[in-house]
């Protein structure tokens, strides 16, 4: 063992619970080296980027424990949280439009008062009919990256739903959506009432989320505001 390894400090460790699954996760502060991954990314300004660039830091930071490829996005992104928390500081300090004057102030957020949020009346599986239930899966990384250039908020919203499904149980059968074409769990989309599909969308609204209100006063015009920060990517604008 050379000299200069032995000067290496120990790095601690702490642990947190995962919203997806309330999973304990060890992790530690990120060193240079993934910070240097940050910040080559974060300078490109690419938002695919940016995520391969937060998940491989959780990864590495989780000392490989978790699987980032499979995770959901919110467990990436709260853990993210955290890491940078225990590295480089615990505030974020986004920059935020005034709605009354559009004029930009830089709020600050204690980054330990950021929890995931989620709607009481949650569940995976969701039952549109009395014959069909419908199981599903949290967003992950690589799902987000799949509809990056779907322009529409609807056609984004439906190709996340289908990507989403795991499963769909009848009375007579249980469909594995991986084993399925992928034109054929749209085409199943497709064919739900409003009302159905509503049910679908609620997931998504009511799953666990990375959020925050904060309340500011702007610095240019005086005016009281809210705003309605959501996604690791808004603490850190």
């Amino acid at each position: 063992m050379s000299t200069l390894s032995k000067l290496i400090p120990t790095t601690p460790s702490y642990e947190l619970t995962l919203p997806s699954n309330q999973m304990r996760i060890e992790y530690r502060p990120f060193l240079v080296r993934e910070e240097k991954i940050l910040l080559i990314a974060s300078e490109s300004k690419n938002e695919k980027e940016i995520l391969r660039a937060m998940q491989d830091v959780v990864a590495a930071c989780t000392f490989g424990k978790l699987d980032v490829s499979t995770a959901a996005m919110v467990d990436i992104e709260y853990l993210f949280l955290k890491i940078r928390s225990k590295s480089v500081g615990e505030t974020a300090k986004p920059s935020v439009k005034c709605k009354k004057c559009s004029k930009v102030n830089s709020i600050e957020i204690a980054i330990d008062s950021i929890e995931p949020v989620s709607k009481d009346i949650h569940n995976k599986s969701i039952e549109i009919s009395k014959n069909v239930i419908i199981e599903m899966r949290y967003p992950r990384i690589t799902d987000i990256e799949k509809v990056q250039g779907v322009k529409s908020d609807a056609e984004k919203l439906l190709n996340v739903i289908a990507i989403c499904i795991e499963k769909i149980h009848t009375t007579d059968n249980t469909f594995v959506a991986k084993d399925l074409d992928s034109k054929e769990i749209i085409e199943f989309i497709d064919n739900l009432t409003q009302s159905q599909f509503k049910m679908l969308s609620k997931f998504f609204e009511t799953m666990p989320q990375i959020t925050k209100d904060v309340s500011y006063t702007c610095k240019h015009c005086g005016s009281e505001e809210t705003v309605h920060l959501r996604g690791v990517q808004d603490f850190f604008s």
